[in-house]
């Protein structure tokens, strides 16, 4: 098998294109990126390549972090802030309005 075949077919196909293009809009358009970090210790293809992308265009990345999930040590060198998520929505949703206005205000 040839990955750059099979490189070359990922990029051609239209579904894919269409997703990259709406994708670099949307965070074109955002002032921050929110990042997710799924719940467990695998990797999520969606995450990285919107965080990829997210890096690469130089966003600000603001990171949402379960309470005992690990933070890989290399994203502290791209991300301005974390927020452990406690599970009180409440608590947790004045927690990102503020780290959002923080930013704003920066």
């Amino acid at each position: 098998m040839n990955l750059h075949d099979n490189d070359r077919n990922i990029h051609e196909s239209k579904d894919v294109q269409s997703y990259f293009e709406r994708l670099q809009q949307q965070i074109r358009d955002s002032e921050v990126f929110l990042l997710l970090l799924p719940t467990d210790e695998g990797l999520d293809m969606k995450v990285c390549i919107e965080l990829g992308v997210a890096v690469l265009m130089d966003k600000p990345i603001l990171v949402l972090q379960d309470t005992g999930r690990r933070l890989p040590d290399n994203l502290s060198d791209v991300m301005i802030g974390i927020i452990t998520l406690t599970g009180d929505s409440a608590a947790d949703a004045e927690n990102i309005t503020s780290a959002l206005r923080g930013i704003q205000q920066a």
